[in-house]
Parts: structure tokens; sequence; C-alpha cells
């Protein structure tokens, strides 16, 4: 019985993958109604062009949380030094309630005290505002209330600062949100 033949190699080359659409993977600016609207200027600084709506750098955010815990702390003192002996554990529950619930502040509209001053809010994946989202909210910083876990969280915001996830800590992940840059104020 005689052997089959295997055809003959292909001399012509292989086919081109598919282009790829980038604009997949890029940020979705947040929808008008959410109080920042689809932004249209640019802000020079000195990393280069921020535009509103787009996720917000590891620097800004890291400054940022850095003032929410200086008001917790801020907080949590004025409160013990306020209070009589055993009401002073309010202040520690007013200071984590703080923590938890400081994403979702309705005076700050979607961004706590260090993310104002930071000029960055906090949006869920769909564009829409977390103000007055206190679920959501506890669910993003719950992770935080761990000893240490903050640094963790540090660690992947520095791994994913050039990946398709940047600027997504753990938090966000499960709270299904993203913090952006905040709409720049109208010049004069």
């Amino acid at each position: 019985m005689p052997r089959p033949v295997p055809p003959p190699p292909s001399l012509s080359p292989a086919p081109a993958p598919p282009p790829v659409d980038e604009s997949l993977y890029a940020p979705k600016p947040a929808v008008a109604e959410s109080g920042l609207a689809v932004a249209t200027k640019v802000e020079e600084g000195d990393d280069g062009q921020r535009i509103a709506g787009s996720p917000a750098d590891i620097n800004p955010r890291l400054l940022a949380g850095l003032i929410d815990v200086l008001v917790m702390v801020g907080v949590q003192i004025l409160l013990t030094m306020v209070l009589p002996d055993m009401l002073d554990k309010i202040g520690w529950l007013a200071g984590v309630a703080y923590l938890l619930g400081r994403d979702s502040l309705p005076f700050l509209k979607s961004g706590s005290i260090g993310k104002t001053a930071m000029k960055l809010r906090v949006v869920k994946l769909d564009g829409t505002p977390m103000e007055a989202d206190w679920k959501t909210a506890a669910v993003r910083n719950a992770a935080l209330m761990i000893p240490l876990f903050g640094i963790v969280e540090a660690i992947i915001l520095m791994n994913r600062e050039s990946t398709v996830l940047k600027g997504r800590r753990l938090g966000d992940e499960w709270a299904r949100t993203k913090v952006v840059y905040a709409d720049l104020p109208e010049e004069a």
C-alpha cells in the first residue's frame, strides 16, 4: 500500500492579522448629566496633557489619599478632644465612616476632600456620578480598612499605569468605578 504524500509547503506569506481597533481601549468620557461633562479642554501639566474624564494618574491619587487620611485623623482628634471619656469612641467611628463614604459626599460631587483638592472625581464605569451612592463607596473603600492594604492597592496602581486598566485598583474593580480628572474651570 503506498504511503500518502503530504502536500508541498506553501510559498505564499502568512495572512496579516486584522488591525486592532484602538478606540475599544480608549477611556470613555463621563456623560454630560453627571456633572462631569465630556471634556474638550486640555490642561497642560508637568507630565503632559490631562483631559477631563480621562483616567487619573497615580501621583494625584496618592496625594488625594494622603489628604483624606489627614482629614480622617483630624476628625478623630477633634471629636476625641471635644467629647467626654466614653463618647470619644465616636471620633474613631466618624473617621472610619468618612473613609468608607468619602467618595459619595453629596456636597463634594462624587469626590472626597482630597480628590476635590486634586481635581479628581470618582464615577461609575458607565460615567454616572457616585454622589450619595453610599453602598458603592463602601464597597470601593472597605478593603482600605485592612491594615497595610493601601500599600497593596498602591502597588497595583503602579503596575497598571501603562495598561488598559490604568487607574483602577481592586476597590475600583469590585465597585465598578474609576477615578478621572474633573472638568477644568471655565477660562475668563
